[in-house]
């Protein structure tokens, strides 16, 4: 038994959150698990999902591959996947946030990175390719 973890940063209405809840779970019954449980939590932008699966266990990479099939951030893929390629074990890289704890100031002012802040304040963001 494990879980897949899900950030969603939009709100839903009731009626789309039943239809999302129903699609999730035929998505994870294609994908070969059974769903034990489904526990969600109300964030600032939207919502925390966890879903409680039985099921062979899936390698860190797959889970997070799996956990965005499931609707879940994309910027919470590209970050799991870079703590995944750093060495970090899934149960510590497959972290749910409800708010910016602290951000690291960017000190270099070369012009790579001024043009990466820039897209970053226009709200562009760095896409990676996610392994399966």
């Amino acid at each position: 038994m494990f879980s897949f973890k899900i950030d969603l940063d939009f709100k839903m209405t009731k009626s789309l959150e039943r239809v999302w809840l129903k699609t999730r779970k035929a998505i994870l019954k294609e994908l070969g698990f059974k769903l034990k449980e489904v526990n969600s939590q109300k964030t600032r932008r939207g919502s925390h999902w966890w879903f409680i699966v039985y099921g062979k266990k899936v390698e860190a990479k797959k889970a997070n591959a799996i956990q965005l099939m499931l609707g879940s951030d994309v910027s919470k893929a590209i970050i799991d996947a870079r703590r995944i390629k750093r060495g970090i074990p899934w149960k510590e890289a497959n972290k749910l946030f409800s708010k910016t704890l602290w951000r690291k100031k960017h000190k270099c002012n070369c012009s790579i990175h001024q043009k990466i802040l820039k897209r970053m304040k226009e709200g562009q963001k760095e896409f990676e390719k996610l392994e399966w």
